[in-house]
């Protein structure tokens, strides 16, 4: 199938549209307990990443028209690597997860978080 970069943004539109329809009508519930704050929430990080990952390839595939997604995986790094600001966009990544975890302060996701980051030592 030839590449299409309107069809491209038609399709990461709906996508995206679907899945910002179906968090509005499913909330991220509060809880006493903190952890299942954090387990309540994952399904959403579940359902973005193929969102961010697919915009990422489709931004790679209008640079370079001989680039086969297939190549990178599932790897956001790989991926983010190919983009010609990749530094300039992963040191804004930094920040805004730095500002991100400035937010939970609460021991709990502190230690998740802190355990995540040992184990990715970087972005994947």
């Amino acid at each position: 199938m030839e590449h299409s970069p309107l069809m491209t943004l038609h399709s990461l539109n709906t996508i995206y549209d679907k899945i910002k329809d179906w968090l509005q009508e499913r909330p991220i519930m509060n809880d006493l307990v903190s952890q299942q704050v954090v387990l309540n929430g994952w399904q959403y990080v579940n359902m973005a990443y193929p969102l961010l990952e697919q915009s990422l390839k489709a931004l790679v595939r209008e640079k370079d028209s001989d680039y086969d997604p297939r190549r990178d995986s599932h790897s956001l790094k790989a991926v983010f690597q190919r983009l010609d600001n990749y530094e300039e966009i992963q040191e804004r990544l930094r920040k805004g997860y730095a500002a991100f975890r400035s937010l939970h302060d609460y021991e709990a996701v502190s230690k998740i978080l802190a355990e995540q980051d040992d184990e990715a030592g970087e972005l994947h």
